[in-house]
């Protein structure tokens, strides 16, 4: 019985890491969407700005749903961030087509971190009877159906 409450201990531990890692994917796969989210309203107001004259009048956001006013003075130009705190102008096109770029490889990831949610919840799926099956095999050795023995 020593070599059976062995290996449930291992299996409980083995199925803990897989709820951690279940966790982790899970909120990776939030930080994707967000990041999505974020891609695709960058684009939207590209668009949108793109049709605006020069010296429109515009909210804009600046965090707890407060915005300052302020005046487009160029159309056709946006500075884009390229990351490490560098960025560089590019044309509302090319702007988009980077962001398409951007949007393309976070999809990819995402699917990246779905697969391993479905690889990591099948294997839950398969341990979590068996450690339950062991469970009880231990209760039923231990003569107490309804308790094991000692800490499990």
């Amino acid at each position: 019985m020593a070599t059976e409450r062995e290996q449930l201990q291992k299996m409980l531990a083995e199925l803990d890491y897989y709820q951690t890692q279940l966790q982790v994917l899970q909120q990776q796969s939030q930080l994707i969407d967000a990041s999505i989210s974020d891609i695709l309203i960058a684009d939207q107001t590209l668009t949108e700005i793109g049709k605006l004259p020069e010296g429109t009048e515009i909210l804009v956001p600046i965090g707890g749903s407060s915005f300052i006013q302020a005046k487009i003075t160029n159309t056709k130009t946006v500075i884009v961030g390229l990351g490490a705190d560098t960025s560089t102008k590019k044309t509302i096109e090319d702007a988009q087509k980077t962001l398409q770029e951007r949007l393309s490889e976070a999809q990819k990831f995402k699917e990246n971190v779905q697969r391993g949610l479905v690889e990591i919840s099948q294997r839950i799926e398969v341990l979590r009877p068996q450690v339950e099956e062991l469970v009880a095999k231990i209760r039923e050795a231990s003569g107490k159906p309804g308790e094991a023995k000692g800490s499990v």
